[in-house]
């Protein structure tokens, strides 16, 4: 098997893990924009596909909160990788009382 070397650049985002292929993950992120002729703010999420290594694949899972790298391009729509995770969902929700 060839060794993977993926360098990640320096923009990085933070988002939530909807969808776990076999080496993939589909992280949805919110993003707040204003618009000034209107004086209000929109709600709009975005979706990225990225890249698992080895290595975090038993770690991340539906529902955490993962950050991305930006990286070379590894396929067709996959142009970001997993550094790590932060956190779960689901110990937000019990902490806050959240059903």
């Amino acid at each position: 098997m060839k060794k993977e070397n993926i360098n990640p650049y320096s923009k990085k985002v933070e988002g939530i893990v909807k969808k776990i292929t076999k080496q993939n993950a589909l992280v949805q992120k919110e993003q707040v924009r204003f618009y000034p002729k209107y004086e209000r703010f929109t709600k709009r999420t975005v979706k990225i596909h990225a890249r698992i290594p080895k290595e975090l694949i038993d770690k991340i899972k539906v529902g955490q909160i993962v950050t991305i790298a930006e990286c070379r391009p590894l396929s067709k729509t996959v142009r970001h990788i997993v550094i790590g995770s932060k956190t779960n969902v689901d110990e937000i929700n019990k902490k806050h009382k959240i059903k």
